[in-house]
């Protein structure tokens, strides 16, 4: 445990992680392989989270990051209803791992990370960059769902929700628009996805999420926040993310909305906490050289109107169910080798947020508006929890209203990422 725990709280490259799982593949201790590459998340995720706070900070507010669990106690903790899938990206071939609070199994499939990050940049470019239709993407979304989900298809339980942990170039596919080369289906419709930094972050957050369980269901709606154009040449003013806004606070009986000039970083800071629901629709601008600088764009109220993510990852939300980012650019905002967390989604879950839906793409605002009215109807009138309300509205929306099957540029761009929530 203590060498673990120092592995974590110590600098170590990525390197020595995989030589060390490497070591312990070789003896056949899958169960050691697993913590260690555990352990390297957590450093990975520590990294992101501690910005200018000191490690002894960090520690005592994300305790089970820092200290990652062993397996046997993780698989208590898992709830019946969820299976896990963990991946590790190796230099000649992929280690995936399938948990349930019964179960744990490792597969090893002799494909290289080099040829898997190739894969999932050519199906990005192909889905997202030239929004292609099913048919062009067709056969690289067989070809991931081959090596990616089929070895552990034998293995995997319709009944329970798919919990994912990716690893390095994975955190940009969005595994819900993979196909099966048997059914032709996508995984989306056979399966409830979310996602997780790592298996411990999915535990902590499910304890979270759990403990909030019962309160009710506040909501903060902002939308279409009026930013000055002199500030962000490049932005457009996001009038379907403002009716977005509207529609959904309507739906809760319990409601705050905030949209176009009301929509300051004041006005938001001091409504975030108070709030079961925080659901932001508006622009989101990434900052690629400096994380903690990315920030979600506000109306414009003196010199320092946007609320960047160092300022975020100041605060503590104590009452939040979950947070969704309907905004442009939310999640993916870059790749770094060691990929153990990225974007604000990862920041909503450091501070306190059991869930939050992101985006990974920017997709145009009409259809986000129609995908998230979708998502928080289902929730409310169907008694659906937030990754299966998710799942329906992006099933819904993948069926255009002639019956075609749309691109996955329009219905693949967010997903659930965090804890399991009965909510």
């Amino acid at each position: 445990g203590m060498i673990l725990f120092l592995a974590a709280m110590s600098n170590i490259p990525e390197s020595v992680y995989e030589a060390a799982v490497t070591t312990a593949l070789a003896s056949g201790d899958t169960r050691s392989a697993f913590d260690l590459a555990e352990v390297s998340r957590a450093r990975n995720l520590l990294d992101f989270v501690q910005g200018d706070a000191s490690v002894d900070a960090i520690q005592k507010s994300f305790d089970t990051v820092a200290r990652p669990a062993k397996l046997s106690e993780i698989q208590r903790s898992i709830p019946p209803n969820v299976q896990i899938v963990e991946y590790l990206l190796m230099r000649d071939k992929i280690v995936i791992w399938y948990l349930t609070g019964q179960k744990f199994e490792m597969i090893e499939t002799p494909v290289k990370a080099s040829d898997i990050e190739a894969l999932v940049s050519l199906f990005f470019d192909e889905a997202v960059t030239a929004r292609s239709g099913a048919d062009q993407t067709r056969s690289l979304s067989i070809d991931l769902h081959k090596k990616l989900i089929e070895p552990i298809l034998p293995h995997l339980d319709s009944s329970k929700q798919l919990v994912l942990v990716p690893d390095k170039s994975l955190n940009k596919l969005p595994f819900a628009a993979l196909r099966s080369g048997a059914s032709g289906r996508y995984l989306i419709e056979d399966l409830t996805i979310s996602y997780s930094p790592s298996t411990n972050v999915f535990v902590r957050m499910t304890q979270l999420a759990s403990s909030r369980n019962g309160r009710e269901d506040r909501i903060v709606a902002v939308g279409n926040p009026k930013f000055d154009p002199a500030r962000d040449p490049g932005l457009m003013s996001l009038p379907s993310a403002g009716d977005e806004a509207k529609k959904i606070a309507e739906m809760y009986p319990s409601n705050k909305l905030i949209v176009d000039d009301r929509a300051t970083k004041t006005e938001v800071m001091a409504t975030l906490d108070s709030s079961q629901i925080f659901h932001f629709a508006g622009h989101y601008i990434a900052n690629s050289q400096s994380l903690p600088n990315s920030r979600l764009v506000l109306a414009d109220q003196g010199d320092e109107p946007d609320l960047r993510l160092s300022e975020l990852a100041k605060l503590r939300l104590s009452n939040t169910k979950f947070v969704v980012l309907s905004a442009c650019d939310t999640n993916a905002e870059q790749v770094f080798a060691g990929e153990g967390a990225t974007g604000i989604a990862q920041t909503f879950l450091a501070i306190g947020s059991p869930l939050v839906v992101a985006g990974n793409w920017k997709v145009d605002s009409d259809s986000t508006r129609d995908l998230m009215v979708a998502f928080h109807r289902n929730r409310r009138t169907g008694g659906l929890n937030v990754a299966e309300s998710l799942r329906q509205a992006q099933i819904e929306q993948m069926r255009s209203a002639e019956g075609n099957v749309r691109p996955a540029f329009y219905w693949a761009a967010f997903s659930a990422v965090g804890g399991s929530s009965a909510y």
